[in-house]
């Protein structure tokens, strides 16, 4: 007869065993996200042809407003046209400097440091010791635009600038993630790119069709560049815009990364040196003891 007490502890230690079993591949298999920023960054996220002025700003004429974007006169239409940059600097160079670009005199404190994303991935695909790649097929890459949408700057004075910036990415290609003994060593990705401009933050208010390159971005190694450069005609919700051009040149450095030459490795010693050394040792030893008597 079997004993109904042994039998249920069996089935207790059972399910304490299948339990353990599921957190621990719940720990192992749990993705992670790596923030990636940057330093030494320069250029911006710039729009022309959404916000025109019929007086000069900042002139102190009847009806002048008040910017701390630069602008610039358009002939072609007669009006003043705001270059809605993001992130500014007295030093950046603007398509449009010829004309001339006026007001060019913010340069903001935080331009040289930069909020690129974050990528997560499976950890389990990392080893702890050599070399080890997440292919881009493995990974999930997501863009900030913390550092461009104008909406929430205290530069959108009067909602003159009352957007923000969805950036998405698509076609990833490259290596992917490098990592030498759990160290991130390298980046290598290239996607195409696409930027949306929500008007008060919402998508029932976007512009369309958005803006869209092909290889607009490439992270290679410890650096990163975004290379959009469109004019396209849009539909917003006050009506058709003509000639709207986006500027996306935005580079630096992810700090993430790690010079492979600052990952010091173990180097295995072979067992045939450990072989020569142990004899060596044993004869100096020897010799000693020979010396003394």
């Amino acid at each position: 007869m079997k004993n109904p007490r042994a039998a249920f502890a069996i089935k207790q230690n059972t399910l304490i065993l299948i339990l353990s079993v599921m957190c621990v591949s719940n720990v192992f298999s749990a993705p992670v996200t790596l923030a990636l920023t940057g330093s030494n960054a320069t250029g911006y996220l710039a729009v022309t042809g959404v916000n025109t002025e019929s007086v000069e700003p900042n002139s102190g004429l009847p009806g002048s407003k008040t910017f701390d974007y630069p602008y610039y006169f358009d002939s072609d239409i007669g009006l003043w046209d705001i270059l809605i940059a993001e992130k500014l600097s007295a030093s950046s160079i603007y398509e449009q400097d010829s004309l001339p670009v006026l007001n060019k005199t913010v340069t903001d404190a935080d331009f040289a440091s930069a909020i690129v994303g974050d990528i997560e991935f499976d950890d389990t695909l990392v080893n702890t010791s050599g070399v080890s790649i997440v292919s881009p097929a493995n990974l999930l890459l997501t863009l900030s635009d913390s550092d461009y949408s104008p909406k929430p700057k205290p530069r959108n004075v009067n909602n003159e600038f009352n957007w923000t910036y969805q950036i998405t990415t698509s076609n990833i290609q490259g290596t992917g993630l490098t990592f030498i003994d759990g160290e991130l060593t390298a980046i290598d990705l290239q996607a195409d790119i696409q930027v949306d401009m929500w008007f008060n933050g919402q998508e029932a208010f976007a512009l369309t069709p958005g803006f869209f390159q092909a290889s607009a971005l490439s992270i290679s190694g410890n650096t990163f560049e975004f290379n959009l450069n469109v004019v396209e005609t849009q539909n917003s919700p006050l009506g058709q815009l003509d000639d709207v051009q986006m500027v996306f040149n935005r580079a630096g450095v992810i700090d993430q990364v790690i010079a492979s030459e600052e990952v010091v490795e173990d180097v295995p010693i072979p067992p045939a040196f450990l072989a020569v050394l142990a004899v060596l040792l044993g004869w100096l030893g020897q010799k000693r003891i020979k010396q003394r008597t």
